[in-house]
Parts: C-alpha cells; structure tokens; sequence
C-alpha cells in the first residue's frame, strides 16, 4: 500500500481533493440555537458523536454522487493509536510492509 502522495501519482492528477472535516464546537453551538429546543452546549445529550456520523454521512453521499458522475473517487483514513480499533489498525499497516 503506497503511504507517499510521489508513489500515487494518480492522486496528484485529481481534478479535486476534498477533505472532510468535523468542528463539534460548530455543532454543538447550531443546536443550542433556539429552533432546535436547546439552550446549552452540553455534550452529554448526544448519544453518539454526531458531528463525526454527519461528516461521515456528507463524505459517503459525495463518493455516490461521483460515481454516479462517472467519477472514480477514492478514500483514505487515517488511525489514531489512542483508540483500539485504530491500534489494530496500525499493527496491520506495520504487518504489511
């Protein structure tokens, strides 16, 4: 698996990058807004972090739509060692090489 932009040189190619991000605060302060019935910013009424489902939701519906374009989209991640299943998945990336 090629983990340098200089062994992909397709990716250089890309009409367009797009790179989704989460911004909880942002989030978090739209629905203390008083449309939506809440008046603090209190994280613990959430469930799940939505900011990060939403953004996951956004980033899918744009891979669709380029398909459905003709496109060839492509996906990447990245891990954060600090959780488990991204631990594992550095212990695989590290395995493979």
């Amino acid at each position: 698996m090629p983990t340098r932009v200089e062994q992909t040189p397709t990716m250089q190619d890309a009409p367009l990058v797009v790179v989704p991000l989460a911004h909880k605060a942002a989030y978090l302060e739209r629905y203390a807004e008083s449309d939506k019935g809440w008046q603090d910013r209190a994280e613990s009424r959430w469930p799940a972090p939505y900011w990060f489902i939403e953004t996951g939701m956004a980033t899918l519906l744009m891979l669709l739509t380029a398909v459905d374009e003709g496109s060839a989209p492509a996906s990447s991640g990245s891990c954060r060692a600090s959780r488990p299943a991204a631990a594992e998945c550095t212990r695989r990336r590290a395995a493979a090489r």
